[in-house]
Order: structure tokens, then C-alpha cells, then sequence
């Protein structure tokens, strides 16, 4: 959702401690291409993510190349870090979709195809200021597309990237147990991977009683602004403050 910083928020890292909840790290920030046009088409959150790399230009017309171009190019309203365009993005760099026909369809379609048993990127994907790295995520999907890696090889790599940048941030803040929650997480190969992955040194927690969608936020928020020690700077003040 709008964060405090006044960027869109869905890629974060919360610590919660002693009855505190705060943002330790988040998916570095990228344009929020097009505004919600964005959300129906993966091929501008690539472009938002990856810039005009020759791989995405068979997306659009000449017109449009240069349209999104000069729109990205020109400082941005508004940036993000949403997950739901990573994947999204991913898809589109797979030549998977262009256009979403309904919610969901290019996370459902990169689950379809990603091979379960391929290994992470390699390195650290931790910048120095401890947000994870977008731009090196998907420099490794291009990369791996250029070379001629199958498609389902460069989306089980890409998924299991994800899961070792969880591992990452957790020993970075030497966390022990992580709680997954957001529409992300309805992936049902991404939840196998976080739990095959994790789960030897760490204790996960997973969606039981309420799914992990969008309702989760507001129970979320009721949760954490019920305690006493709330940290306002977490979430921002509300709205009454403002």
C-alpha cells in the first residue's frame, strides 16, 4: 500500500520485537510505470524494473518503446516496490504475457512453468544499505535469457533467488523465525521452496485461518496499532495525524 515515504509498498522485510513492529528492509524501489496501468501489464513493470533492454522491445510497438521510454526517463511521481510487479516483470521477461487477462495470470503462468529444483543466483543480493537488490535480480533473469537457458530453468532459478534473499535479510538482522504473509504467497511453489529451504534453520510460519491476501493488511494493522508500544514510524502516522 502508500507508504509513509509516499512510495508504494509490497516487497517489504518487518521485524517484530518486544511488541514493536518496524520496516528493517524492503525490494529496492523502481517506477511506478503507467500509474495502475502497470498492474494489467507486465511488460511495463519489466520496463520499469529493467529499463529498455533489447529482450523487452518486442513487447511494443515503435510508438510505445518510446513512449514508456521518455515516461520512465522523466522523474518519477511515484516508485515501488511491489512484489506483485516483480512477478509480473518476471513473466514478461520470459516472454510469458504481455497483457494480464485477469488478476494474477502472470504469477500463475511463471508457477506453471518454473522447474522446482534449480539453484538460487549466485552472491550476495543485499545492498549496502541492507535493501535487497531489484536491478540485480533481474540483471540475473536477462542474463540468464540471453544465454539460452530454458524458460523454466530462468523461473525456478528466479523463485529460488527469492527465497535465498529472504535467508539473506534473516541472518543479516539474526532473525530465527519469519511469518510470510501477502498475495505473493498464494504461490503454492514458492511456499514449497520457502519451506524446503528454510525451514532446517529457521522456524516459518505460514497462513492458516486467513489467506494472504489483501484482508491481511487491515487485520494486520489493527494488530500492530493495538499494541502500546507502537512505532508510528513503521507504518506512518495515522491518518487523523497527517
Amino acid at each position: 500500500g502508500f507508504g509513509h515515504d509516499a512510495q508504494v509498498w509490497g516487497g517489504e522485510f518487518f521485524s517484530w520485537q518486544d511488541g514493536q513492529t518496524d520496516r528493517i528492509a524492503h525490494w529496492s524501489y523502481f517506477p511506478n510505470l503507467a500509474g495502475e496501468k502497470m498492474a494489467r501489464e507486465p511488460r511495463l513493470a519489466a520496463l520499469a524494473v529493467c529499463g529498455p533492454d533489447a529482450l523487452l522491445q518486442p513487447l511494443f510497438t515503435v510508438q510505445e518503446w518510446t513512449f514508456y521510454q521518455k515516461l520512465r526517463d522523466a522523474e518519477p511521481a511515484l516508485n515501488s516496490s511491489s512484489m506483485g510487479r516483480l512477478f509480473d516483470a518476471a513473466a514478461a521477461v520470459l516472454g510469458l504475457i504481455s497483457k494480464n487477462t485477469y488478476e494474477g495470470e502472470a504469477a500463475l503462468l511463471l508457477e506453471r512453468l518454473a522447474s522446482p529444483n534449480e539453484a538460487p543466483y549466485a552472491g550476495n543480493f543485499l545492498m549496502a544499505n541492507g535493501q535487497a537488490d531489484t536491478a540485480l535480480l533481474f540483471r540475473r533473469l536477462l542474463d540468464d535469457c540471453r544465454s539460452g537457458t530454458k524458460p523454466a530453468v530462468c523461473a525456478g532459478r528466479w523463485l529460488r533467488t527469492l527465497v535465498e534473499v529472504v535467508r539473506q535479510v534473516a541472518e543479516h538482522h539474526g532473525f530465527k523465525h519469519i511469518a510470510f504473509s501477502g498475495g505473493v504467497f498464494q504461490n503454492a511453489l514458492l511456499l514449497d521452496l520457502l519451506s524446503i529451504h528454510l525451514k532446517t534453520h529457521f522456524t516459518v510460519y505460514f497462513h492458516r485461518q486467513l489467506s494472504p491476501n489483501d484482508e491481511c493488511i487491515a487485520f494486520g494493522q489493527l494488530v500492530v496499532a493495538s499494541t502500546s508500544s507502537f512505532n508510528e514510524h513503521a507504518f506512518g502516522p495515522s491518518r487523523s495525524d497527517q
